[in-house]
């Protein structure tokens, strides 16, 4: 039963990431940031993850945060580098800009076989004159000074 047991807990994928929490300072409109995470193979299988949307969505993030590649393996011992984009277009400038949204998500990596990771993703949105009307400029203009 040991030997069983010991071959069973081997056979579970096992990974690390370098971070779980990620933000993008300074995001500005339609200027591409772009931060990276490491997945490190931990076990002794093959690792193949992807991500996965949160319970009763359609997509794996909001909009605004483009993730690459969105699934992929990795051998024992081995690295790789996944990159999380931060592009801010009108829908959401427009929404941020009145406070109706913010640049935050929790985006889920699973593990085949294997345990999950959450991992936080802000932003920190920079006023900017896009996304807003000439009578809304003019009311707000103290913050572009």
């Amino acid at each position: 039963m040991r030997k069983l047991d010991k071959m069973e807990n081997e056979s579970i994928p096992r990974a690390s990431l370098d971070r779980t929490v990620v933000h993008f300072p300074a995001v500005k409109y339609k200027q591409r940031s772009t931060q990276t995470i490491t997945i490190t193979n931990t076990g002794e299988v093959v690792s193949q993850w992807r991500f996965a949307p949160k319970l009763e969505e359609k997509f794996v993030s909001k909009g605004w945060l483009i993730i690459e590649p969105l699934f992929g393996m990795v051998l024992p011992g081995e690295s790789a580098d996944i990159s999380l984009h931060c592009y801010v277009e009108e829908d959401v400038g427009r929404d941020v800009a009145h406070a109706r949204d913010v640049l935050q998500d929790i985006v889920i990596l699973r593990l085949e076989n294997g345990a999950d990771f959450f991992i936080t993703v802000t932003g920190s949105y920079l006023p900017s004159c896009f996304c807003l009307t000439a009578q809304e400029l003019v009311q707000v203009r103290s913050v572009f000074r």
